[in-house]
């Protein structure tokens, strides 16, 4: 069944979770992350019978999770939890790392297909700061999730295409200055336009961090301004956009 089929599904956040299973118990979250693209993309359909364990995973607020083995600088583990059903289909946040620094979100549309997990769609992912998700939640059939975005993804998305990351402007998956929040409508397909809040009022130059990139001074200092001047508002496209000619203006062409 397509998408579009799905979209004439009714859609529920009511116990999704309760069909996603196999012979009777819940698929293992490294099922579900190995349906889930590190790169943008199509994936092959995930056997259940080769990925799913013996392990019984952690049950928190719905969210199933296994550790996988130590030996990296952090914990190794995939989970995921399910946010909506309609019929086959699932809506569903997928975490894991495999023991490095990485802590990657990804929300996606999975089809249960037989003996086979399907990978429908890819809605956002990345790797903490680099787009990783929060505070996803279904309401009716509205699935809603914020974004983290880094400097220089802030200026990228107002327009700004002339700059280098990790040159002219911080793109490191630690920092994080604002949040795009997304609201997708699984009944349609439908995507609102986004809004951007930032996630501090002010960034402090930082010995061994602000020096390394051309802007990134500069940016502190407009970005703090900036914030002051318009509080917690929600920014519309418009405002990213002029954001970022602001910032132009004010640090590069000067």
């Amino acid at each position: 069944m397509s998408l579009l089929l799905a979209a004439a599904l009714a859609w529920t956040a009511v116990h999704p979770g309760r069909g996603f299973t196999f012979h009777g118990k819940p698929i293992s979250p490294a099922c579900v992350t190995a349906a889930v693209p590190v790169e943008s993309g199509a994936k092959p359909p995930v056997v259940l019978a080769k990925c799913q364990t013996r392990a019984k995973p952690r049950v928190e607020d719905g969210t199933f999770t296994t550790d996988g083995p130590d030996g990296g600088p952090g914990p190794a583990y995939d989970s995921y939890k399910v946010l909506a059903a309609a019929g086959p289909h699932y809506a569903v946040e997928a975490d894991w790392s495999g023991g490095g620094t990485g802590r990657f979100t990804n929300l996606v549309l999975l089809r249960r297909a037989g003996g086979t997990l399907v990978l429908e769609k890819t809605l956002a992912g990345g790797d903490r700061c680099n787009g990783g998700i929060e505070d996803s939640a279904v309401d009716g059939a509205t699935l809603t999730w914020s974004q983290n975005i880094t400097p220089y993804d802030l200026v990228d998305l107002g327009g700004v295409k002339t700059l280098a990351a990790y040159k002219d402007l911080e793109a490191s998956a630690s920092s994080c200055v604002a949040a795009v929040d997304h609201t997708y409508h699984l009944g349609t397909g439908r995507e609102d336009a986004p809004a951007v809040s930032f996630t501090d009022t002010h960034l402090d130059d930082q010995p061994g961090w602000t020096g390394d990139y051309k802007y990134q001074h500069c940016f502190n200092a407009y970005y703090g301004a900036y914030a002051a001047k318009h509080g917690g508002d929600a920014l519309s496209p418009a405002d990213v956009k002029a954001f970022a000619a602001g910032f132009l203006k004010t640090c590069v062409k000067t």
